[in-house]
C-alpha cells in the first residue's frame, strides 16, 4: 500500500509542482514520530515525497504538512490538538451518534488515527488504522472538527483509493 502512496504521491509532486511543499526534512520526521502516537506509514511516505500543500488542491483540499506555523493546519497541530483526549468518548449522550459512521470508534482521538487533510471548512481527514469493527484498517475518514466532531463519515477505503481519484481528476 505504501509503493501505491508513493507512487500517487509523486504524480501530484509532477502535477502541481509549485503548490506541494519539499519532502519531510529527517528533522522534522524525528519530531512527528515523537509525539507520542502512531504515524500510519502511508502518511509518512506521503510526506517523504511532499510536506504538504501550500494551498488548497482539488475542491478545497489542503495536504497537511509535518510542522509549520501555528496558523497552518498541519499533522503536529492536529496530534497536538486531540492527543490529550485519546480514547475519550465523542458523545456524552446516547443518541448523539447519529452522524457518526459505525465504520470508526466514538473516540475524540484514537492513537491509531494520523491526521493528513484538512478542508477549507474546518473539516480534518484522519487515515484510520485502530477502526471500529464495522471499519477496515487504513480507512480513510472525515471529522466536522469546526461542528464539535458531531460528524464523521468515511471518505475512502484508503489514502491509496483516494490518492488515485485525485489524480484521475
Amino acid at each position: 500500500m505504501t509503493e501505491d502512496v508513493r507512487r500517487l504521491a509523486e504524480q501530484i509532486k509532477a502535477r502541481f509542482p509549485d503548490r506541494v511543499n519539499p519532502p519531510i526534512t529527517a528533522e522534522n520526521e524525528v519530531k512527528l514520530l515523537g509525539l507520542g502516537v502512531d504515524i500510519a506509514p502511508e502518511v509518512l511516505e506521503l510526506l517523504r515525497v511532499f510536506d504538504g500543500t501550500t494551498d488548497y488542491l482539488f475542491d478545497s483540499i489542503y495536504f497537511s504538512g509535518s510542522v509549520g506555523p501555528p496558523d497552518v493546519p498541519t499533522i503536529g497541530w492536529h496530534i497536538e490538538l486531540f492527543k490529550d483526549r485519546i480514547d475519550e468518548p465523542a458523545f456524552e449522550d446516547e443518541g448523539d451518534d447519529s452522524g457518526w459512521s459505525s465504520s470508526v470508534r466514538q473516540v475524540m482521538f484514537s492513537r491509531g488515527w494520523t491526521p493528513v487533510i484538512s478542508t477549507i471548512d474546518g473539516d480534518v481527514w484522519f487515515i484510520d488504522h485502530d477502526p471500529a469493527p464495522d471499519g477496515a484498517d487504513g480507512q480513510l475518514f472525515r471529522m466536522d472538527v469546526a461542528q464539535g466532531c458531531s460528524s464523521v463519515e468515511i471518505a475512502a477505503p484508503s489514502l491509496a483509493v483516494f490518492l488515485e481519484k485525485l489524480v484521475g481528476e
